[in-house]
């Protein structure tokens, strides 16, 4: 298709890899953008060491006594706890609200036009115009509309029919120009 195509239509089944881009898209909607995970981990690290480091001073804890094996010991499990309470709300947990959510393992349609969004998911359908949408998330294979902080459209790569991904991001930013992309 030509650049200048105003319309692109998408059909597919939104599917737990879909969720879980989107879980992905949200994190750069945070204060610490593309680095979400890594910078919540560091941050809650960093806040750790910061409460033991003052409440040892307040207490008058020589600092010696901190770096001792059964102290240390402590330190070093934290962050692997920390981990995998990470690694299991993203894996198990989400898993199971993704099964709880009406569109899990359903068809999606998609058109976008120059008005905007027209969808039709399971039994529901709608229209949504350019000026609802809040930022916007481009990954290699989704781009993620957001009309709240959580709440988005996920638009597949692979249910693009008849028109060139590269084509419709370029549609979408002429429309969505005022908001920004992360």
């Amino acid at each position: 298709m030509t650049p200048s195509q105003s319309r692109f239509s998408f059909a597919y089944t939104l599917t737990f890899a879909d969720y879980g881009a989107l879980l992905a898209a949200r994190r750069h909607l945070t204060w610490a953008g593309r680095y979400g995970r890594v910078g919540r981990f560091v941050t809650v690290i960093v806040i750790f060491f910061a409460v033991v480091l003052g409440i040892s001073w307040h207490d008058g804890i020589p600092f010696s006594a901190l770096l001792e094996w059964e102290v240390v010991r402590w330190y070093l499990a934290f962050p692997v706890v920390i981990l995998a309470i990470e690694l299991f709300f993203d894996s198990v947990v989400a898993r199971w609200y993704f099964k709880r959510l009406a569109g899990a393992e359903k068809p999606l349609s998609i058109v976008v036009d120059a008005s905007g969004l027209d969808w039709v998911l399971n039994a529901s359908s709608g229209h949504t115009d350019w000026s609802a949408f809040t930022a916007r998330v481009v990954t290699p294979d989704h781009l993620f509309l957001f009309v709240s902080k959580v709440e988005a459209f996920t638009i597949a790569m692979r249910g693009l029919e008849g028109g060139e991904w590269d084509a419709f991001l370029a549609f979408v930013r002429e429309n969505t120009a005022s908001i920004p992309e992360r």
